[in-house]
């Protein structure tokens, strides 16, 4: 025999730069898969906190509401009481409108607009109804205004 092997055999080299190969395609789908869980993690926590803040703006809203309706039903003198409430009010077709807003955060705000029913006498009785509760975002009213430079 001459010494030689018969027979096919991969080198040492080959199998050491395989394995390198390997190791760094892991590392770099790891480094990714790290990257977008944490990317995941903050859009998660940004919209947790954007409910959070929606549910307390509500509540505030919804108990400014009730201190109006608590003011104006069945007080004579319910223009007054309304002008220490902050809200914008009209009377139209035997209701009168109560607007006002609440600010949820620095880009949104929850708009109200509640309708109360007025009795025989001209007074908000116990009837009233919503017709507004929306939320408006600076991006919506940036848009509502018109560009003229274009």
């Amino acid at each position: 025999m001459n010494g030689r092997k018969s027979g096919f055999s991969i080198g040492t080299g080959s199998i050491s730069i395989l394995t390198l190969f390997v190791v760094l395609c892991l590392t770099t789908f790891a480094a990714l898969a790290l990257t977008g869980a944490r990317a995941d993690k903050a859009l998660a926590d940004n919209a947790a906190q954007a409910v959070r803040d929606y549910y307390a703006a509500d509540l505030e809203a919804e108990t400014h509401l009730a201190d109006i309706l608590t003011a104006v039903k069945g007080n004579p003198q319910w223009q007054e009481a309304l002008e220490t409430q902050d809200v914008h009010y009209t009377v139209e077709d035997g209701a009168l409108t109560v607007a006002f807003t609440q600010q949820i955060d620095a880009r949104r705000t929850l708009k109200v607009r509640a309708a109360l029913m007025l009795d025989q006498d001209g007074l908000p009785g116990g009837g009233w109804q919503k017709q507004l509760w929306q939320v408006e975002s600076e991006q919506n009213q940036q848009e509502q205004k018109p560009n003229l430079l274009h």
